[in-house]
């Protein structure tokens, strides 16, 4: 979390948060009052402009694994702690088995405390890494959550974000909300675009080539799809169409 006071960039892990972060840094003409990295907001503050990023969601479990053949990451930390590191051991070949791990329900909490088993059963991690950070208070409340009918109304209600940055298309979409919503709080609007322009892509993972190689069966392909179908259906409706056993 990046807090401007007027304004709050929420960091969405493996989705461009690096690169917005510095973006941020050098452009913005407020100063940053709180920051604490993937941090959720404990207080939503009316009239405040929130917005984050969002993944594809299959390229973003490439990303995830990529990171952790590096020794890098929380999900790789915590799966280390508990033994499990043999799931990184085949390199980039290892994906799929690393994937069908991930995506079992009763794992939930291997990849984060509160994405439990229940959880887990009707919300993919990848999308309830994002919900965490644009409901307020959705981590909590999801634990009570037992029909996708009742999370659907929590989000509904609950939705803060303003805009959300698609990481496939991050500068031109950074670029338009920095003459949107932001301008009033950039600096130097042309300094601004040209930084956009000019600077190369930060904290992009080494293995990621090897690990977007590898092919992915069209079962489990369906399967991220069926959890991840909020992500899908709001930001890569296109990507749905294209797979119809996920209607």
């Amino acid at each position: 979390m990046l807090d401007y006071g007027s304004f709050c960039y929420l960091q969405n892990q493996k989705t461009g948060g690096t690169f917005v972060e510095g973006f941020l840094r050098k452009c913005s003409n407020q100063p940053l009052l709180h920051y604490k990295k993937h941090e959720a907001v404990a207080e939503r503050v009316p009239g405040k402009f929130y917005f984050t990023n969002v993944r594809e969601p299959l390229a973003l479990y490439r990303s995830l694994y990529a990171y952790g053949l590096e020794g890098k990451g929380t999900v790789f930390v915590r799966l280390e702690e508990l033994g499990l590191s043999r799931l990184y051991a085949d390199g980039p070949a290892g994906f799929e088995d690393w994937l069908k791990f991930v995506l079992q329900p009763r794992f939930g909490p291997v990849l984060a405390n509160a994405y439990t088993p229940a959880v887990a059963r009707w919300v993919g991690f990848m999308t309830w890494r994002f919900l965490r950070l644009a409901c307020h208070g959705f981590e909590v409340a999801a634990a009570g959550f037992s029909t996708s009918e009742q999370a659907g109304a929590y989000i509904r209600q609950n939705y803060m974000l303003g805009r959300v940055l698609r990481q496939e298309n991050l500068r031109a979409e950074l670029a338009q909300l920095a003459q949107g919503p932001l301008s009033g709080y950039v600096k130097d609007m042309p300094a601004a675009l040209q930084w956009l322009a000019d600077s190369r892509p930060l904290n992009v993972s080494a293995a990621a080539a090897g690990v977007k190689a590898m092919p992915v069966s069209t079962s489990l392909h369906e399967r991220v799809v069926q959890c991840e179908k909020f992500t899908y259906k709001n930001f890569y409706p296109n990507l749905l169409e294209m797979n119809p056993h996920a209607s």
